[in-house]
């Protein structure tokens, strides 16, 4: 697997609700049930890429951390992280274009 260079772009978060913090008097963003989070990660370098499609398995590893903090009821945990992997397979850029049907 070839590691190579890239950047995230800062997460938007979608599905915030406020939610006051009696104890503290205090209302914070938060997400409530499941939460879906989706990043866009751009990879640096055409020779960085042509690298990663030259060998036989051609993936690639994204790691990253999520870091967080969960409360309840009148409680907050102490923040947490977790590592993140994503394994991309990657296929070589298409470039056929389709054959155009003739014009009436």
């Amino acid at each position: 697997m070839c590691q190579i260079t890239g950047s995230l772009s800062r997460l938007s978060f979608r599905g915030l609700v406020p939610y006051e913090f009696k104890p503290l008097r205090e209302t914070v963003p938060v997400f409530e049930g499941r939460v879906r989070i989706l990043q866009d990660l751009k990879v640096a370098g055409e020779k960085d890429l042509a690298d990663v499609l030259s060998t036989a398995d051609r993936t690639m590893a994204v790691r990253a951390t999520l870091e967080f903090q969960v409360c309840r009821g009148t409680v907050c945990f102490p923040p947490g992280s977790v590592p993140i992997t994503w394994t991309l397979r990657l296929r070589p850029l298409d470039h056929e274009r389709p054959m155009q049907s003739p014009r009436p």
